[in-house]
């Protein structure tokens, strides 16, 4: 358990909550059911898809948003990232489970913007993803050592969107 105890907002929370805020979300998919992550996802976004590996995780965490209508929560045993199929699309991808790196190269291309929670975890590997030129990067260090990257199309403009005082 962090430091925070039962009521860490969880470092990804104030990454997701920025964008929710900026940019019109219709569909998003979590890779990694999360009580913070998803909470804030189905109040930003109109569709949510939440793929989870640990079938008891998945049934708490359906029945804990069951009052929510635009959850869809998955149960896949296989590596997540196998789940997404060549013509999927969506408006973010948040990634917080298992096999991240393999899971963020099979994303880009699939959206605009894709999140992925501890990239400060050395054991993931991260320095393996292979970010096509046209995806820049942002990292938010706002609960070091704790990180959370943003990785977007160079079409999207998102850091000027993200910071953008007016």
């Amino acid at each position: 358990m962090s430091k925070y105890g039962l009521m860490d907002p969880g470092t990804c929370l104030p990454v997701l909550e920025a964008i929710c805020h900026v940019v019109t979300i219709d569909t998003a998919i979590e890779f990694g059911c999360g009580l913070w992550s998803t909470q804030s996802l189905t109040r930003n976004c109109k569709r949510v898809i939440s793929v989870e590996d640990v079938k008891e995780w998945v049934d708490t965490v359906k029945k804990e948003y069951s009052h929510r209508g635009n959850l869809e929560v998955v149960h896949w045993d296989k590596g997540m990232d196998t789940y997404m199929k060549d013509d999927d699309t969506f408006d973010l991808i948040f990634i917080d489970g298992n096999e991240r790196v393999e899971t963020l190269n099979n994303a880009f291309y699939k959206s605009p913007i894709i999140v992925c929670h501890d990239t400060h975890t050395k054991g993931i590997n991260w320095g393996d993803a292979n970010v096509p030129d046209d995806y820049l990067q942002l990292t938010y260090t706002g609960c070091e050592p704790y990180l959370t990257t943003i990785f977007y199309h160079r079409d999207m403009d998102l850091k000027n969107v993200l910071f953008d005082r007016d």
